[in-house]
C-alpha cells in the first residue's frame, strides 16, 4: 500500500527534530544546576568548598568540605533527579558544568536578566532617583554602590544595580560614572528626578561636588542628603552629650539585666503585684 503524500517528513526536518532532541537531553541536566546556583544566591548561601573541582563522588561522602554548591548537587542527584545523576555519573569531565569558572558564567548570565527586568521597571515608572555610594573591595579597588529608587505598580522601591570600578575619586570623575553606567545599564536618565549619597565626613567631598555635576546636565535631579545617614549623623552629635550619654548606658543596663528569664518572670509577678499588666512589656 502506497503511503500518503506528506505523511512522511523529509530528511531535513527529521535532521532538524533530532537535533531539537539533542538540544532538549543535553538541557535537562544543566538545569539543575543552575537552579541550584540561584538557590545558593537567594539563600545568601556561599557556593564555594576548600575542594571544588572535578567529578562529583555521589556514593562517598568526601572528608573536606566541598561546598554548598556540590553538596546540595550531590543531595539531589541521590533524591530522584535522575537526569542530574546520570549527567553527573556518566557525563564528561570537560562538561560537568561544576566548575567554579562556569559558576561565574551562570551567575553573570542571571545578573544581565535580572539587571534586564529592572531596567524595564525603572524606566516605566518615567521618574527615578539615583543612590550612589564608595566602597573598597577585599583588593581594595574603590567601587561605587549604584542603585535607583523609583515608582513602580504604586509601590515605592529601591533596588541595587550593580558595583562600579571607580579609579579617579574627584567629583566630575564620579559624576560621569554615574551617569554613563546608568546609560549603559539602559536607564534613560532624561527621567533622572533626584540623588541620594552619603553626606558623612568621609565621603561629603567626593558625592556632594558630584552632584553638582550631575544637576548640570540633569537640573531636574535634586539632590537630597541620605536620611538614615542624616539620622546617624544626628545621633552621633546627640551622644556626645552626658546625659544621653548617661540614659543610653542605662538602657543597656536595663536590657542585659532583664534578659535572663528568672529576672524576667521576678518583673512579670511585680507588675502584677502592681496590678499593672505585664504584657505591656512585651
Amino acid at each position: 500500500m502506497k503511503k500518503e503524500e506528506g505523511l512522511i517528513p523529509n530528511v531535513e526536518v527529521r535532521q532538524n527534530t533530532a537535533l531539537q532532541q539533542q538540544i532538549i537531553e543535553n538541557r535537562n541536566p544543566v538545569l539543575p544546576i543552575i537552579e541550584t546556583v540561584i538557590f545558593c544566591g537567594r539563600q545568601g548561601i556561599p557556593l564555594r568548598g576548600h575542594r571544588d573541582h572535578g567529578k562529583l563522588n555521589l556514593e562517598i561522602c568526601p572528608v573536606e568540605n566541598e561546598g554548598n554548591f556540590r553538596a546540595r548537587l550531590r543531595f539531589r542527584a541521590n533524591s530522584g533527579d535522575e537526569a542530574l545523576k546520570k549527567h553527573l555519573e556518566k557525563g564528561s569531565k570537560n562538561a560537568l558544568y561544576l566548575s567554579p569558572k562556569t559558576q561565574n558564567e551562570i551567575i553573570l548570565a542571571l545578573n544581565d536578566i535580572m539587571l534586564k527586568k529592572l531596567i524595564e521597571m525603572v524606566n516605566s515608572a518615567k521618574s527615578s532617583t539615583v543612590l550612589a555610594d564608595g566602597t573598597t573591595d577585599i583588593s581594595t579597588q574603590e567601587q561605587a554602590s549604584i542603585g535607583v529608587r523609583y515608582l513602580y505598580n504604586n509601590d515605592i522601591k529601591e533596588d541595587f544595580l550593580q558595583f562600579v570600578p571607580v579609579s579617579d575619586l574627584t567629583g566630575k570623575n564620579l559624576a560621569t560614572v554615574i551617569l554613563k553606567s546608568l546609560r549603559e545599564f539602559g536607564i534613560d536618565t532624561k527621567y533622572l528626578r533626584g540623588q541620594g549619597y552619603d553626606g558623612a565626613a568621609a565621603i561629603r567631598g567626593k558625592f556632594n561636588r558630584a552632584q553638582a555635576y550631575v544637576m548640570e546636565e540633569h537640573p531636574t535631579a535634586i539632590y537630597v542628603h541620605c536620611i538614615s545617614h542624616s539620622l546617624n549623623l544626628a545621633i552621633s552629635v546627640h551622644v556626645q552629650f552626658l546625659r544621653s550619654e548617661i540614659a543610653v548606658g542605662l538602657q543597656q543596663n536595663y536590657v542585659c539585666f532583664l534578659t535572663p528569664q528568672k529576672e524576667w518572670r521576678l518583673l512579670q509577678q511585680q507588675l502584677i503585684n502592681c496590678s499593672l499588666k505585664p504584657n505591656l512589656l512585651v
